[in-house]
């Protein structure tokens, strides 16, 4: 079969693969900004409570910076709260919304538990820190810093 494509078709598809590529390959931060995005009033909920635990944040910036130098993949804040709150975000949210912090709590705390017992640690700066603390101050990086990074798997859902 030797159908003929019109002039139509080809600008067409090729359009739509380049739409496609850019996309893909635009930083999240801009895909974001183009599409309209998350932006950081969109994570009050857990901002507020983060401001709750580290009144003085320049501490914690230090870390959550060291810790995203060495793990530079999970520079962003949608893997980090999935991370965090390991598939329950939207039970976190809604139960922070509404001011109760009782069951986040102690969901950090079995998860901070559970990473030491499993051997789940982090070494930032000679300190040994669970891999659920080691995100959270990350977190707190990236919640306080100057641009969002924000994933390409969330951005497709927008």
């Amino acid at each position: 079969m030797n159908k003929k494509i019109s002039r139509r078709q080809f600008i067409t598809s090729a359009g739509a693969l380049g739409l496609g590529a850019f996309a893909y390959l635009t930083p999240g931060w801009l895909s974001a900004f183009l599409i309209g995005g998350n932006k950081k009033e969109d994570f009050e909920w857990i901002r507020s409570y983060l401001t709750k635990i580290f009144p003085d944040k320049q501490h914690a910036l230090g870390v959550g910076a060291t810790y995203l130098r060495l793990k530079p993949n999970e520079k962003d804040i949608n893997f980090l709260i999935k991370k965090i709150c390991t598939g329950k975000e939207e039970f976190f949210k809604s139960k922070l919304i509404k001011g109760s912090t009782e069951v986040f709590d102690e969901h950090i705390r079995k998860q901070h538990l559970d990473d030491l017992q499993n051997s789940h640690v982090v070494y930032v700066d000679g300190w040994v820190l669970s891999q659920t603390e080691a995100r959270i101050y990350g977190l707190v990086k990236l919640l306080w810093s100057d641009s969002l990074q924000l994933s390409k798997d969330y951005l497709f859902r927008l």
